[in-house]
């Protein structure tokens, strides 16, 4: 290998750490921004409860941004790191070598220009060949890939640490807006009812009564806000319930002679809010008709049967 050569190695060298450079700041750029991306649109989707269309814009907003940055920043650099592409030339490399490097910008350039423009079958070719090779290994001499320190990287760590630790702060302390926005922004096209203040606990669920019988029940109702009034609705209408504390309430199905459906409606700020179904669970009387029996007695007692 000429001295030529491994001048040319080292271009090459330091292109390909040129690539590699624009890579580790894309990814530092690309985390940056999906985890900042990220948070905000659940943050806003989870206060704002946003209709369909704005959930969707948040969404592809959200994978157009960051599929650019991943593709230009990363994917990009990445096939150009392995020769896919165009690439920049020596010739561009050389001028930006020679921005870290200005003694031998002009040199660096000149040489490599030279070698092309060389004919063999000049008459001046051996003396231009070993100008070349003479200024070749003068410039080996310089590391041009000292011109790019991947250790400099480091310094975006300072912005990039506290967007993470921010991310699994949030993750640890209200995961509900994760759970909560992240689904919401997916299923744009899903409808997302308002969740009440209060859950109904029925407290009389799966038991059974006989036929005929009344069924008395209790509800609790759970939760920061509370109705005054709680009603039951079964196969015999729709009642009051009896408030015997701030969150409970009791009411009865009176001589129920087959198994039905109940359930619990309450009304906050104008909005009505029901309970699922509950079953109650109506079992059969046994019919017993009209039974004999004959007592038989021993001989000996005298007694007639």
């Amino acid at each position: 290998m000429s001295v030529f050569d491994r001048l040319l190695d080292q271009v090459d060298g330091f292109i390909r750490k040129f690539y590699k450079n624009q890579m580790i700041k894309g990814i530092f750029l690309f985390v940056g921004v999906l985890l900042v991306t990220y948070l905000a649109i659940i943050t806003l989707e989870y206060f704002g409860r946003f209709n369909s269309y704005v959930r969707g814009s948040l969404f592809f907003g959200f994978l157009a941004v960051n599929g650019f940055i991943l593709g230009k920043y990363i994917i990009r650099p990445l096939l150009k790191l392995k020769s896919y592409g165009r690439r920049i030339n020596r010739y561009q490399a050389s001028l930006i070598i020679g921005s870290f490097f200005p003694d031998i910008s002009d040199r660096l350039l000149n040489t490599l220009q030279l070698k092309d423009q060389m004919d063999e079958n000049s008459a001046d070719f051996e003396l231009l060949n070993a100008s070349v090779q003479q200024r070749s290994a003068n410039l080996s001499m310089v590391p041009f890939s000292n011109a790019i320190d991947l250790d400099e990287n480091k310094k975006h760590l300072k912005w990039a640490l506290p967007i993470v630790a921010l991310f699994f702060g949030l993750l640890l302390f209200v995961p509900g807006m994760f759970k909560d926005g992240t689904e919401r922004v997916v299923q744009f096209s899903k409808e997302f009812k308002i969740p009440p203040p209060f859950e109904f606990s029925f407290l009389n669920e799966g038991k059974s009564i006989e036929e005929g019988e009344n069924f008395p029940f209790e509800v609790l109702l759970l939760g920061e806000r509370v109705p005054d009034k709680v009603y039951v609705r079964s196969s015999n209408g729709r009642a009051l319930l009896k408030r015997t504390a701030k969150n409970k309430f009791v009411g009865e199905l009176n001589q129920l002679r087959e198994s039905t459906n109940l359930s619990f409606e309450a009304s906050v700020d104008g909005e009505v809010v029901s309970s699922d179904q509950f079953s109650v669970n109506v079992i059969s009387k046994t019919a017993i008709g009209k039974m004999q029996a004959t007592l038989v007695y021993p001989v000996y007692l005298g007694l007639e049967n």
